[in-house]
C-alpha cells in the first residue's frame, strides 16, 4: 500500500508539471499581442470566483502611451446586452411585466412587421433575437441622429424609427419572417427593450441599471460620464494604412455628461445603448458573469432570483437547419445570453459546455464565458490589421490564440487536480 500510494503521488507531480505555469501564459500572450498586432489586451481566469491568472499587455491609450492594468475599463460592446436583460428581468420579479407581453402594450404605440401584421412580438422574442425585426441603414441613420443630438428635446423618438410614417421608418427594418420563428441577431431589439425599461420605471436607462444592478458589481456604467476616474477608459482602435486610428472612447482623460436637458423617459433608450454601451473592467466582467454562474448570488447578496437566471440562460433559440436561423451564427440563445458547445464548430473550450457572449466593435473584440467552476473574460482594445471570422460567431484571433490558450490553462489545470485528489 505504500509503495502504490508513491506511486500516485509521484504521477500526481508529474502530471501538475504540465499544467502550463503563469509565466509561460505570460509568454504566450506577449507573442500573441507582437504576432497580430494588437493595441492592448486584458485577461483574466477565475476558478469559483476566484481570480486563478490575469494579464494586462499593451496600451489603454496610444497617444498619451497609458498601459492595459487592471482597472482599465473598456467599452465591452454585446456584454452589455446579458446586463440589459437582467434589468429587465429584475421588473419581472416585480410584476410589471411578463415576458409573453407585446411590446406594443408596453411601448404605447404599434410595432407591425408588414409581412405579418396580425403577429404580435413579445419581450421575450426581443431579447432571444426572435422578433423579426432587423438592422438596416433605416436604424443606422436612426443611431447617428441619436448620438448626435445635442439635447434631450432633440433625441429621436423610437416610435419614428418603428411605426410606418416616421421619420426613419423603413420596410426594410422587418425581415419576411413570422416573429417568433427565426433568429436574427439584431442590435435594436436592445434599444426597444430599454426604451421599455424606461417607460416602466419612468427613469432613464443608464441612470435605473446603475442603481438596481450594476452598483452591485462595481463601478462599470452605461455612461462613460459615470466612472470614477476617466483616465482608466481605454480608447479603441483601428489601423489605416498601417497606422493607429482612435475612433472612439478617446476622451483624453475628461469625459462630459450628455446634455439630456429635456429628456423624456420612454422616448429613446439608445443615447446610452442597452445594446453595448456598459464600459467595465475584467474584474467587473467576472463579477457579473460569475452572479449568473451562482444562480444569481453575488458576495452573499441574491442580485436575481434562481429562476429569473434560469429563465435567462435557457436557449429559446436552437439551430436544427436554416429554416429556424443560419449555421453560421449562434447555435443557442437565451435571453442576451449564448449557449456554446452545440456543435463541433462552436467550441469556446474542447469538449466542454460553454455559457457567455461575444462583442465587437469600433475595433474592440470582448467576451465572458463561464463553465462548470471555471470563468473567464477578455478585451481587445484594437488590431492593426482588422479581424477575420471563422464560419461562426467568434473571430480566429479569438478562437486560435485567446480560446485555445486559455483551454490549456483550464484542462492542465483540471488534470492536476482531479489526480491529487
Amino acid at each position: 500500500m505504500g509503495n502504490f500510494k508513491l506511486l500516485l503521488i509521484v504521477l500526481a507531480m508529474g502530471l501538475l508539471s504540465l499544467a502550463i505555469t503563469p509565466a509561460e501564459m505570460d509568454k504566450q500572450i506577449s507573442a500573441f499581442v507582437s504576432n497580430n498586432s494588437i493595441m492592448g489586451i486584458a485577461l483574466q481566469i477565475t476558478k469559483g470566483g476566484a481570480t486563478v491568472y490575469r494579464a494586462n499587455q499593451g496600451y489603454r491609450d496610444w497617444d498619451r502611451k497609458l498601459l492595459v492594468d487592471n482597472s482599465t475599463a473598456f467599452r465591452v460592446a454585446s456584454l452589455s446586452k446579458s446586463m440589459s436583460s437582467c434589468g429587465l428581468l429584475l421588473l419581472v420579479e416585480q410584476n410589471k411585466l411578463k415576458l409573453s407581453d407585446s411590446i406594443n402594450s408596453l411601448l404605447g404605440f404599434d410595432v407591425v412587421n408588414p409581412n405579418f401584421p396580425t403577429k404580435s412580438i413579445t419581450v421575450e422574442m426581443l431579447l432571444s433575437h426572435q422578433s423579426s425585426l432587423l438592422d438596416c441603414v433605416a436604424y443606422d441613420y436612426f443611431l447617428t441622429d441619436t448620438d448626435i443630438a445635442s439635447s434631450g428635446t432633440d433625441v429621436p423618438k423610437l416610435r419614428d424609427l418603428l411605426v410606418s410614417g416616421g421619420k426613419y421608418y423603413n420596410t426594410c427594418l422587418f425581415a419576411n419572417k413570422t416573429p417568433g420563428t427565426y433568429f436574427t441577431y439584431t442590435n435594436m431589439n436592445y434599444v426597444i427593450m430599454g426604451t421599455i425599461i424606461e417607460k416602466l420605471t419612468n427613469t432613464r436607462f443608464d441612470v435605473w441599471m446603475k442603481q438596481n444592478l450594476l452598483s452591485k458589481i462595481g463601478s462599470l456604467s452605461y455612461n462613460p460620464a459615470d466612472l470614477p476616474v476617466p483616465n482608466n477608459l481605454a480608447a479603441l482602435y483601428t489601423g489605416l494604412n498601417g497606422k493607429w486610428l482612435a475612433v472612439k472612447d478617446n476622451f483624453n482623460g475628461t469625459i462630459p455628461q450628455r446634455n439630456l436637458t429635456g429628456y423624456i423617459p420612454g422616448t429613446n433608450a439608445g443615447i446610452y445603448g442597452p445594446q453595448a454601451f456598459v464600459r467595465a473592467t475584467t474584474d467587473e466582467l467576472l463579477k457579473y458573469i460569475n452572479m449568473i454562474r451562482n444562480k444569481g448570488l453575488l458576495n452573499g447578496t441574491q442580485v436575481l432570483k434562481t429562476t429569473s437566471v434560469a429563465d435567462l440562460v435557457r436557449p429559446r433559440y436552437e439551430y436544427h437547419g436554416e429554416a429556424g436561423g443560419s449555421y453560421d451564427d449562434m447555435h443557442a440563445y437565451g435571453l442576451g445570453i449564448a449557449s456554446f458547445g452545440y456543435y463541433p464548430n462552436d467550441n469556446v473550450l474542447k469538449n466542454k459546455f460553454t455559457v457567455g457572449h461575444t462583442g465587437s466593435g469600433y475595433g474592440l473584440i470582448s467576451a465572458y464565458y463561464y463553465s462548470g467552476d471555471w470563468a473567464f473574460s477578455f478585451v481587445i482594445n484594437g488590431i492593426l490589421n482588422g479581424y477575420t471570422y471563422n464560419n461562426d460567431s467568434i473571430y480566429q484571433v479569438e478562437r486560435q490564440w485567446v480560446n485555445a490558450l486559455v483551454d490549456r490553462f483550464v484542462t492542465e489545470a483540471s488534470v492536476g487536480e482531479e489526480t491529487v485528489i
